[in-house]
């Protein structure tokens, strides 16, 4: 059985740890040619404590003006949705293609895209995926973090991939929080796509990706039992 509770560690934490140890874990591994058996054991380091996820009042990734609110909530009158957004003021709203909500946030280079539809038949989330990407440029998956069920929105069973899409030494990396989702016919679709470039790209990336899957893609609320049946 799944456990769709939701993490309380750090994605941050997590790329830590899979850059900083994916290469020394198997160092010294295979048997002692000289016989004289394995060496004593190291004191082990102690084990990190697990991290909850960031509070609203504290989001670096995403930096404010002085006095502006860390977060605001906004409503898309056309999808019937609300979803809390970090620094409100510095995402704007591009030409809308049918059927979808996209935000842009210059200063991180990050683009949101989310959709709630119907189909004329039952949906999995696997497939709302394929009919997303068939009507809309999505980010591609890469470097996984995490992958998890849960249900979000409510009522909606849903998959959600985090992860990074690494460059070669000194080029931009990137970053993806993506969760598709289905309830009976309708369809729900989350794709937040992020760049960094230079020295703390990566924890940078892996910072806001922690903000976008804790606060936003958590706190999206369809604002009727009907969103999407009209689309």
């Amino acid at each position: 059985m799944e456990d769709h509770r939701r993490p309380t560690w750090r994605l941050s934490s997590v790329l830590a740890l899979s850059l900083g140890l994916g290469g020394g874990l198997l160092s010294g591994c295979g048997p002692d040619p000289s016989g004289a058996g394995p060496p004593p054991a190291a004191p082990t380091a102690p084990v990190p404590p697990v991290v909850a996820d960031p509070e609203p009042a504290a989001f670096p990734a995403f930096p404010v003006p002085a006095g502006e609110p860390r977060y605001r909530t906004v409503l898309s009158k056309r999808l019937q949705l609300s979803l809390p957004l970090p620094d409100r003021s510095g995402w704007t709203m591009p030409p809308q293609p049918p059927g979808f909500l996209v935000l842009r946030h210059a200063a991180t280079a990050s683009t949101l895209t989310v959709r709630v539809w119907r189909e004329p038949e039952n949906m999995s989330g696997q497939r709302c995926e394929q009919r997303a990407r068939l009507h809309r440029d999505l980010p591609s998956r890469g470097q996984a973090i995490s992958r998890r069920f849960e249900e979000l929105p409510a009522g909606f069973d849903t998959q959600v991939d985090v992860g990074l899409l690494m460059g070669s030494p000194g080029q931009e990396v990137g970053g993806y929080v993506l969760a598709f989702g289905a309830s009976a016919r309708r369809c729900f679709a989350f794709a937040f796509a992020t760049v960094a470039t230079g020295a703390g790209a990566e924890q940078l990336v892996a910072d806001r990706l922690v903000v976008i899957d804790g606060l936003t893609l958590a706190g999206v609320k369809l604002q009727s039992p009907i969103a999407g049946l009209d689309r």
